[in-house]
């Protein structure tokens, strides 16, 4: 959702966010036994080919930890993790008072497990008097992982800075649920709007950020970058700006996504890309070197609303964008979402526009093999297959506000698709947190993923402690060599060597004792060659 700031640039917002927070009839758990969608309807929702496996409503895991009763908690955006010592699986769900950790293993009975409070007063800056319980409610926080740490960043919480937690204590809770500390509090910044990680490098981007000491208040706006290889010991490395923003400030970037590039464009292989959804337009940046960063290119589309967030594809080829105001000031007849072709990253297209059934506000949206996930407010999540990447085809729904598609900011903030067994995590403003699962993706975590794909499949789980997993596929019968290699290219461990059939797809396993750090596994055929990073864990 878009900065308070932008209420002043554009008279839109602060009337229909009082408008999200219209109390509506309290909505009842839904728990231990999955709903499947039936003549449109699961446990009176609207939906189309999505399960429902359960619904927790707000008071359910907000956990009571709010010092002031009498600001309603709601929720924002959201993140998952699993634990790859004990393959338990959580949801970790922004709400404007804190982030509530809910066990989501059993996906049919999640249960709140521990809360990340809001820092104290005492972490606030020194020369900013303390806040009261309502002053510290955000409706804007993010949340990230990086191994088994938890990032936290909030925009509305002067002196908020990066929240650092070790998600690990949860494997010994005698009961819960319980408040977790931060284990480190990185204070080069106040707020942040977002935060990105690139777990394969081991830097954290706070996005849209304000507040830093007077030394650095260049950075204000754009990416201030952290490193977190040694999470324990975050470290500035460095903030910079694209030429695009300058609705909230200029240089202001909203969301990004951070990757070691593994796309088309054979001049950027291996370097560290950004692609920022920066207010006015998308910017692309090139920042391997945080002293010397360089944009690469920045372009602009029509009918701007707010360039708002957006994802790549698995072959980095296609960026999804989502424009959260083209709908609201009446510049698109439905809502949205912008297709960019990116195979030339100095020259990047638009190449298509996707309009859905709907005109509701678009938000979130994330890609998982051939579909697309997207959070859209009031029209819930959207499931669309984008097999045909610049023709996406919705296949299902699922609305978590169930009182109508009114054009406002209520309802679906934010969705994760990654999760094992197809598990889809959403939270929804004023209402709470669902797991669902589309039916046209599969429910059984070992079936080979990405079936129309030549090559490597995306290895689950990634990042990886003991073991991770991916497949292999080839167009015809043909010799393969797969190899894992560190980044000076050498043969850390041959993974497989033979003939591989297209009608039996092999499955890979990376395990031993290897140190962590970013590897690139490569697999070498006589028709094709793929390279895709991972990365392991301590």
């Amino acid at each position: 959702m878009c900065r308070q700031a932008i209420t002043g640039l554009l008279g839109l917002l602060l009337p229909l966010a009082a408008l999200a927070q219209t109390v509506q009839s309290p909505l009842l758990p839904v728990t231990g036994q999955a709903v499947a969608c039936v003549d449109g309807r699961a446990a009176g929702f609207s939906c189309n080919s999505v399960t429902l496996l359960s619904f927790l409503p707000l008071a359910a895991i907000d956990g009571d930890f709010s010092q002031d009763d009498t600001t309603a908690v709601e929720a924002n955006d959201i993140w998952g993790w699993v634990d790859p010592e004990t393959d338990r699986r959580y949801a970790l769900v922004g709400l404007s008072n804190g982030v509530a950790v809910v066990e989501v293993t059993d996906p049919v009975r999640p249960r709140l497990a521990a809360f990340l409070p809001e820092p104290s007063h005492d972490h606030a800056h020194k020369t900013r008097p303390a806040r009261t319980a309502h002053e510290g409610a955000s409706p804007w926080r993010d949340i990230k992982t990086y191994g088994p740490y938890a990032l936290v960043v909030s925009d509305n919480n002067p002196g908020h800075g990066l929240q650092v937690f070790d998600l690990r204590q949860l494997q010994t809770l005698s009961q819960t649920p319980v408040v977790l500390e931060p284990v480190a509090h990185y204070h080069g910044f106040g707020t942040a709007h977002n935060v990105v990680v690139n777990e394969a490098t081991g830097f954290a981007y706070a996005v849209g950020v304000r507040e830093h000491p007077d030394s650095l208040q260049h950075c204000d706006y754009g990416y201030h970058a952290v490193d977190v290889s040694d999470p324990l010991h975050p470290r500035f490395a460095g903030c910079f700006k694209s030429s695009l923003g300058g609705l909230v400030g200029p240089g202001y970037t909203h969301d990004a996504q951070c990757v070691v590039y593994q796309g088309p464009d054979p001049d950027y292989q291996g370097r560290e890309i950004c692609i920022g959804a920066d207010e006015t337009g998308v910017g692309i940046l090139d920042v391997t070197d945080k002293a010397n960063v360089r944009e690469i290119a920045a372009i602009r589309y029509p009918d701007v609303g707010y360039a708002h967030q957006g994802w790549l594809d698995e072959a980095q080829r296609y960026f999804y964008l989502g424009d959260e105001l083209d709908e609201l000031r009446g510049l698109v007849p439905r809502t949205r979402t912008l297709i960019f072709d990116l195979a030339d990253l100095d020259h990047p297209r638009l190449a298509a526009e996707y309009l859905a059934a709907t005109s509701v506000i678009d938000h979130n949206l994330f890609v998982r093999g051939n579909l697309l996930f997207q959070a859209n407010y009031t029209a819930g999540l959207r499931v669309l297959d984008i097999s045909d990447r610049e023709h996406p085809v919705e296949t299902g729904f699922f609305d978590t506000y169930p009182w109508g598609d009114p054009v406002k900011f209520a309802g679906a903030w934010g969705v994760y698709p990654y999760l094992p067994d197809d598990v889809v995590l959403v939270s929804s403003i004023g209402e709470g947190l669902f797991v669902l699962r589309p039916a046209m993706t599969t429910t059984a975590s070992d079936l080979i993923p990405e079936a129309s794909r030549v090559g490597l499949s995306v290895p689950t789980p990634h990042p990886w402690r003991t073991t991770t997993r991916l497949w292999l596929r080839v167009d015809r019968p043909q010799q393969v060599r797969v190899r894992l290699l560190d980044l000076l290219g050498r043969t850390v461990q041959e993974v497989y060597r033979g003939v591989v059939e297209p009608t039996q797809p092999v499955r890979l396993v990376l395990q031993g004792a290897l140190a962590p750090g970013l590897y690139l596994i490569r697999a070498e055929g006589e028709t094709f060659t793929d390279v895709r990073p991972v990365v392991r864990v301590r």
